[in-house]
């Protein structure tokens, strides 16, 4: 996890550049824990979206995005760290 300014947004934004869960460890919610722990950090260093990279192979991680919360956005997946409204 790390974040860094951008000309498009007001606030920093976090970015997940990897996310590993071992094989036999996946779907007891060890990721779920993860990406909490990545969205506080992400909230505490002033942050107000969270994206995470995907490539097009890894199609249980984009599984996993869409479960989450995250929408695509080009080669990224990205959500709010907070929510709206």
């Amino acid at each position: 996890l790390h974040w860094y300014r951008s000309l498009t947004a007001a606030q920093p934004v976090a970015q997940i550049t990897n996310l590993l869960v071992g094989p036999d460890e996946r779907r007891r919610g060890i990721g779920r824990l993860l990406l909490k722990a990545a969205s506080q950090a992400a909230r505490s260093a002033g942050c107000a979206t969270l994206e995470l990279t995907a490539s097009p192979d890894e199609e249980s991680l984009r599984a996993f995005c869409a479960r989450t919360g995250f929408e695509p956005a080009g080669s990224l997946f990205t959500r709010p760290l907070r929510k709206k409204g």
